[in-house]
């Protein structure tokens, strides 16, 4: 005896049953949507602004980050309706205006009110131009605080014939700067040199790139002989294998301890590093 088949319509219902719901919440929703859109319950009445950094690692004790800009100003987005701001437009928008925070964050919170995060650019140098910039790790310039002439921060310096024109919120992706910039984040991931004080990067002559870097004073503190030196040291290190150099740099440096105060300079841009050790007048 044969089997009877199942009807094709038994498949079929439940299907176009699941098809009619979806269409139909989809009708609704977009009435739900554009209802909201012209209802005056949804117009924003606040904004709220917060600066933060991208990590706690972030933060530092150099002045530029104890400066919190309080020109930020997104209350015209008030009266508006809190569905028909574009968020992706806005947070464009507001970064060409505040080109000192790496990224701007825009959140509807209902009813009525816009949150605003500002995530700040870390400073790890400042650029000395025809007047000083501040550059993060990605190479991007941007403004100094109105109210810090020289920062607590590296200077980066021999870039005026090679940036021209320089703007705020723009990145510069010239090889000296990024030179300087990855010797700077170098030197700090290094575990014996990062706490080192960087006071300057020289790349005027990029064959010649040099660091300057002070001394600690604990140094002279031990070795009271050294008093009245200057307590910095010239790093010649030039722009190529810059990961061996610094490690090289940081052995040299764990060896040799308190003698720091008596070096002149160390050139680590031959094959053997140089090291050149003040001597004392005998008397």
């Amino acid at each position: 005896m044969k089997k009877r088949k199942s009807s094709p319509k038994l498949y079929y219902k439940p299907l176009i049953g699941l098809a009619v719901f979806i269409i139909v919440s989809i009708l609704l929703l977009a009435f739900v949507y554009k209802t909201a859109r012209s209802m005056d319950f949804f117009t924003v009445r606040e904004t709220i602004v917060r600066e933060s950094f991208e990590s706690k690692d972030s933060v530092s004790n150099s002045p530029l980050d104890q400066v919190i800009d309080k020109t930020i100003d997104i209350s015209y987005l008030k009266g508006k309706n809190l569905f028909a701001v574009d968020l992706d437009k806005e947070e464009n928008y507001l970064s060409v205006i505040y080109p000192g925070y790496k990224k701007i964050r825009l959140i509807r919170v209902l009813p009525n009110r816009v949150f605003a995060d500002f995530i700040r650019r870390k400073p790890v140098a400042y650029v000395k131009l025809y007047r000083n910039f501040s550059v993060d790790d990605e190479g991007v310039l941007f403004s100094l605080a109105e109210n810090v002439a020289e920062p607590d921060l590296p200077a980066i310096c021999g870039l005026e014939t090679k940036i021209f024109g320089p703007k705020s919120g723009r990145k510069y992706n010239t090889k000296d700067l990024n030179t300087a910039v990855a010797i700077i984040k170098l030197i700090k991931a290094n575990k014996v040199l990062k706490n080192l004080k960087i006071t300057r990067v020289d790349v005027s002559s990029p064959a010649n790139t040099v660091i300057f870097v002070s001394v600690p004073q604990k140094v002279f503190d031990i070795n009271k002989s050294q008093a009245g030196k200057q307590n910095s040291i010239e790093i010649k290190i030039g722009q190529d294998y810059l990961i061996d150099k610094i490690n090289i740099l940081g052995s040299l440096f764990s060896q040799i301890n308190s003698d720091w105060a008596k070096i002149k300079y160390v050139d680590l841009r031959f094959k053997e590093p140089v090291i050149k050790i003040e001597t004392q007048d005998k008397k």
